[in-house]
Parts: C-alpha cells; structure tokens; sequence
C-alpha cells in the first residue's frame, strides 16, 4: 500500500475537531486560521493554500492537528517544491525531544491511534528515500511515534 493510501485510510474516520474554535488562542493569524480551516475537510485543501497556511501547524489545537495532519501530508507527498516548509513543519511539531514546548508534541501524540502513527512513519520513511528530507531530520519525530 503506498504512503497516501496509508494516510488516507488511517485519517479517513477522524471526526472533525469539536472545539469552538481550531487553534489554540486568539490573535490575528489565528483567526484567520481558524476562518480559512472552519467547515472544511481535510481533503478539500490545495497544495498552494496549504503552504500559505502552514503557520496552522504551530496554530492548531490538538484535535484539529490530528483532523487536517492528512492533508499536509498528501500535499507534501503530491508535491514537494510546491509544498516547500511543511514537511519540515511537520517534522518539527511531531518531535518532542528537540521542541520547544515537549508537552505541546505529547498532546497531539496521544491522540493519534496506532495506524495513523503508522501513516506517519510512512511518510517519513517515503520523504527520505525520495531526498525531501534527510534521515537525521526525521529521527526525533519518528522516535516521537
């Protein structure tokens, strides 16, 4: 099964976030954030908006990470140049050794089941064996899983 099958079955039952609101505070970007991601599925988002939105990452609340995770992903794996800084944004938000806020990492963690860890090793292990990113920037959050 390839890496975007992997990730699409894993994520495909993940409820969307119940939160009031899908990041973790509010500021400017977080509202426009939150306005842009309100109401949407996590496969309804292009590669462009994506990137332009990456900060989202930083921004999202446990359970709205877990729901839109997919979609960053599939957009790295469909097109990485195009994608540009989210794979490494992912990586940096799945590795609790090396950021900033451990405890951050551990919340989202936790509430990925054992096959979406599994997609995300995957996506890993099929960035580094196409050169999108180098083994040891991907050791921490596959450490993390």
């Amino acid at each position: 099964m390839t890496s975007e099958a992997l990730i699409e079955q894993a994520f495909a039952l993940v409820p969307y976030p119940s939160s009031e609101r899908l990041t973790t505070h509010r500021c400017l970007e977080c509202d426009e954030i939150d306005q842009y991601f309100r109401g949407t599925t996590w496969p309804s988002h292009s590669v462009e908006e994506l990137r332009l939105h990456a900060a989202a990452l930083s921004l999202f609340t446990p359970e709205a990470f877990r729901y839109f995770l997919p979609a960053f992903m599939l957009a790295t794996l469909q097109d990485p140049d195009r994608a540009d800084v989210i794979p490494d944004s992912i990586a940096f938000h799945l590795a609790a050794g090396s950021n900033s806020d451990p405890a951050w990492v551990r919340e989202r963690l936790v509430l990925l089941s054992s096959d979406q860890r599994d997609a995300v090793r995957a996506f890993f292990t099929e960035l580094v064996s196409r050169g999108v990113l180098e083994a040891e920037e991907v050791r921490e959050p596959l450490a993390s899983l």
